[in-house]
């Protein structure tokens, strides 16, 4: 779903003055051929009041929109009032993303005289609609002009929070917090999608973006909080997310410049400031390890010792921690780095000491680390014991402060046996991402030959402690599966009923539909693992059990897509059709084993919250969901196959706008074109058809054709 736009302009035809002589100017027509074209093209969705006159009170929804609007189109061609009023509500409420327009006719107001706004012909305003277009883009990716005269004058003035502006509805809350309990990361896309076209949607995806960064799903992630940027503008939570997530991802360039936007923000909290600080040190840890990870020990050590990265990586976790004492993480790792320098100075004096002017200087900070090393692990210490006396004992909280604490221990040359007591206390029963994170770091330590005596009293507990963690979760079945490197979504047409009037999918074309269903899956396969595919489908009587069948054959993970429960799915897209009811079933207790049927709603009604959203049906979010669920894994990934004819389907939803909406996001698309499939049946079928209505006639020979186009 698109951009939000709300726009601001006279309606229906008026009479102008212009240059001395009077002229009718119908602004419906300016819409029809400038303002919603450059829209289209802008990726902006959005209306006017006039659209929004029948829902009731249009003063509230009004004033909703030009707070949460991405961004405002206003038409000050004339001295008109309500245009005026609206505009100067928006300035109020938002400092930027307010987009002016005009024809040659009244004199602008003096007190827009300096703002700057696109003139159009009044006679041909299609003529600007790709300079509009271009203007609207770059407002929208502007994240430093301020348009809005009132912040401009008064620059001390805070806009108020857009969240709070309104809040977001408990029904959403809820959807979103049942799809953050199942890990339905393309639920969520769907919550995001469909919150973007609502006045509350940049809280909505906010919080959409924090539930899938609580899920690790980084694509999905990368996704929404780039929308929350743009709708909520000045959010550095956002952008201190969306540096993690380009870590994950590894684009720490980009990470890089997220986290610059943060800490350019004056106005940023301690808290907020550390955290900036100690991801812009992970990233430079990241490109140091980078350097000499694959090399032996004796290599790495030399490598790492006169890396910029690791000066880097030091001062940014020191500048965190001075931030904020609190934030025990950027402490720990500023020690780290520290320690690390100090022991291979130590070992290699040459080595240490080349990078001096001479062997005093190269002493005389030696000494200055290993001071600095006393200082920072008291202060540490302090930090990590006020952390655990705040936390509850058992928590994820108290685990992470825990952990740190035992590397403190290493840090600090403790026994080997306090080493790995404290690493005990942190790990015991603990979630498999805990010893994740604690196993990357100590490979840093054994990579470069340090801490050997304590790393090697570890190995065999901390093998111990993890096994025992798994036992604790469900055995092997509780490791996290490997992410799928493909995903098959199918979409297809139904089987025909009996008596339908116009054929499509003839009952007798089963088994040339099966037949390519499997020839595409494995094309769309291609080398793959078949053990890190996923296939994606709902169970109606035709191409979508086909495909379901297929996948069971072949030992695919399969998932069931419902769009309504079970007994309404069988009665609306299953039953009419003899003996698929008992092929469904089959597909879906397989299904049920693995864990992969999913359903999205109770009945064909959508949600409350839905119901401003303007042409929006069930099929269409069923079609929505299906799609996310699979792009949440990230669009290269996916691969599309679709039994269609080509043609717009009998309802809503339907193969066509799925292909539509896999298009526009870039995903790989399969089409088994059922008119050169069915060919022959659909022509035996058509000769059948006897009718003395010339229309329908006209159709069967219409669809002939189309059977035997290319």
């Amino acid at each position: 779903m698109a951009f939000s736009c709300f726009v601001v302009r006279p309606f229906n035809k008026r009479k102008v003055r212009v240059n001395g002589v009077e002229v009718e100017v119908d602004f419906e027509d300016i819409h029809l051929k400038l303002i919603g074209p450059a829209m289209v093209k802008a990726g902006l969705a959005g209306n006017t009041t006039q659209d929004i006159a029948q829902a009731g009170n249009i003063r509230e929804d009004m004033f909703q929109l030009l707070a949460h609007a991405d961004v405002v189109i206003a038409d000050i061609s004339l001295h008109n009032a309500n245009v005026f009023y609206e505009l100067g509500a928006r300035h109020a409420l938002r400092t930027r993303r307010t987009f002016m327009i005009r024809f040659a006719a009244d004199e602008v107001p003096f007190d827009l005289k300096t703002d700057r706004y696109l003139s159009y012909d009044r006679t041909r305003p299609e003529d600007a609609v790709d300079a509009l277009a271009q203007g609207l883009l770059a407002t929208l990716h502007d994240e430093a002009r301020v348009d809005s005269p009132i912040f401009n004058m008064l620059p001390a003035l805070k806009a108020p929070s857009v969240t709070a502006l309104m809040p977001v509805p408990p029904a959403f809350r809820e959807e979103l917090n049942e799809a953050l309990t199942n890990a339905e990361a393309g639920r969520l896309l769907l919550l995001a999608d469909e919150a973007n076209e609502l006045p509350w949607g940049g809280e909505g995806q906010r919080q959409v973006a924090k539930a899938l960064f609580s899920l690790k799903a980084w694509p999905a992630a990368l996704t929404v909080l780039n929308r929350v940027r743009h709708r909520l503008e000045d959010s550095p939570e956002a952008d201190t997310l969306l540096a993690t997530v380009h870590q994950r991802l590894r684009d720490l360039a980009a990470s890089d410049n997220a986290l610059a936007r943060v800490l350019a923000r004056p106005e940023l909290d301690s808290r907020a400031r550390a955290e900036a600080h100690a991801l812009t040190g992970s990233n430079a840890k990241q490109r140091w390890i980078n350097v000499w990870s694959n090399m032996a020990p004796a290599q790495a050590a030399i490598k790492a010792l006169h890396s910029p990265m690791i000066d880097a990586a030091q001062r940014a976790y020191t500048q965190g921690f001075a931030a904020d004492l609190n934030h025990f993480y950027s402490g720990i790792n500023a020690m780290s780095m520290m320690r690390i320098r100090a022991d291979i100075a130590q070992a290699h004096p040459e080595l240490w000491a080349s990078g001096f002017d001479d062997d005093g200087a190269a002493g005389c900070e030696l000494r200055r680390i290993q001071t600095e090393l006393v200082d920072l692990g008291g202060a540490v210490n302090w930090s990590l014991r006020r952390e655990l006396g705040r936390q509850l004992p058992g928590s994820d909280d108290a685990r992470w402060a825990l952990a740190s604490l035992a590397e403190l221990y290493l840090l600090r040359n403790a026994p080997p046996a306090r080493v790995v007591t404290g690493y005990t206390r942190a790990l015991e029963g603990a979630p498999g991402f805990f010893f994740d994170s604690v196993e990357r770091q100590l490979a840093v330590y054994r990579r470069l030959g340090l801490f050997t005596e304590s790393l090697d009293a570890l190995k065999d507990p901390l093998a111990e402690l993890k096994a025992t963690s798994r036992q604790t979760e469900g055995g092997s079945a509780a490791v996290a599966k490997d992410p799928p490197l493909r995903v098959i979504v199918f979409s297809g047409h139904r089987v025909d009923m009996p008596g339908r009037a116009m054929p499509r999918f003839p009952a007798e074309c089963e088994e040339l539909a099966a037949h390519a269903i499997d020839e595409a899956i494995t094309e769309a396969i291609g080398t793959i693992d078949p053990q890190r595919v996923l296939c994606i489908a709902g169970g109606s009587a035709g191409g979508d059990m086909l495909f379901q069948e297929a996948c069971m054959r072949r030992g695919l993970l399969a998932s069931l897509f419902l769009a309504v429960p079970e007994t309404e799915y069988i009665n609306c897209s299953v039953a009419g059709a003899p003996g698929w009811i008992v092929r469904f079933h089959a597909v879906r207790r397989h299904c049920a084993e693995n864990g992969t049927v999913a359903v999205l709603g109770e009945s064909d009604q959508l949600p409350r919250w839905l119901s401003k959203v303007a042409g929006y049906d069930l099929w269409e979010r069923n079609n929505r969901w299906t799609l996310l669920s699979a792009l949440a894994h990230g669009a290269d990934k996916v691969r599309l196959i679709v039994l269609w004819d080509g043609q717009a389907g009998d309802g809503p939803g339907g193969t066509q706008h799925m292909v539509r909406t896999a298009n526009a996001a870039g995903a790989e698309a399969l089409h088994l074109d059922t008119r050169k499939l069915f060919d022959a049946a659909l022509r035996k079928a058509l000769g059948g058809i006897k009718t003395g209505d010339p229309a329908a006639q006209a159709s069967a020979s219409g669809l002939a054709s189309a059977s035997r186009s290319p």
